[in-house]
């Protein structure tokens, strides 16, 4: 789905903006996502264990003489497999918890940089971050993981900030007609650019086509998907305000696009 929409004046007031997570934060970021993983995926193996061991328990202690010893061997094995996948956790947990504190001390006290060196590469860790917004965004944001996207501009994979020297700064060359774009689930900003083709005028990213035949200065939106829409609407809501109020030149029009999710997160701000 592809929804457009034309705004004259939002109303409210911006999130203040912050700075992009360092790579030792980013590396912080993504043990929290490993360890969340892991936790999911031994409790959900668990069960899985449980439910097939359970079909062969539950026939024999329908067996008259049969049940009683079936009682005793059901209670030792899963007493044991409990222990097993508790142990299991357990050690899981301390592990990415010491590596988490590692990775605090690096970040905070500015350890060796070969010690960060294992962080994600910038572009790759936006997209990751924003492929797993849209499955676990609500979970990052809720344990404040480091790589949980935060609503903002984005241009040159840096957000932008929202006061009047921070726009002019990032845009100056702007235009009275602003284009504010609005990717998808999963995505961020970087999807506009995905069927652009060097050489070809018709195929250039949709960005540059809306400055170059229609005069709008593009602005790129990026969110996380995986939090409610109405919540991402209300700040969308003051983010355009803040947009409008500090934009280089006096701003006529803002014009709303967005593609699937998107759609519906300019409908709700």
């Amino acid at each position: 789905m592809m929804d457009e929409m034309t705004l004259s004046k939002p109303a409210q007031s911006a999130p203040v903006v912050q700075a992009q997570p360092r790579s030792s934060a980013s590396m912080r970021g993504a043990l929290m996502l490993a360890a969340d993983a892991v936790d999911h995926l031994s409790g959900r193996t668990h069960e899985f264990h449980r439910a097939i061991s359970d079909m062969p328990f539950a026939v024999l202690n329908l067996i008259p003489g049969v049940n009683l010893g079936s009682r005793a061997t059901r209670a030792l094995h899963d007493g044991i497999t409990d222990g097993v996948y508790s142990l299991l956790r357990s050690g899981a947990r301390t592990l990415f918890s010491g590596a988490d504190v590692l990775a605090r001390n690096i970040e905070f006290k500015r350890a060796p940089a070969a010690l960060s060196a294992a962080s994600l590469a910038p572009m790759h860790a936006d997209n990751l971050a924003s492929i797993l917004s849209g499955f676990v965004g609500d979970r990052m944001a809720r344990k404040r993981n480091p790589l949980a996207v935060r609503m903002g501009i984005y241009r040159d994979a840096e957000r932008v900030a929202l006061d009047a020297s921070g726009l002019r700064a990032r845009f100056p060359d702007a235009q009275g007609r602003i284009a504010v774009l609005l990717h998808g689930l999963c995505g961020n900003e970087k999807v506009w650019d995905l069927f652009q083709e060097s050489g070809e005028a018709s195929r250039q990213a949709y960005g540059a086509r809306l400055a170059q035949d229609l005069g709008y200065t593009p602005v790129f939106l990026r969110y996380n998907t995986g939090l409610h829409v109405s919540l991402n609407g209300r700040s969308l809501s003051r983010l355009l305000n803040k947009l409008y109020q500090n934009w280089p030149v006096q701003a006529q029009e803002i014009v709303l696009i967005g593609h699937s999710m998107g759609g519906l997160l300019a409908r709700s701000a």
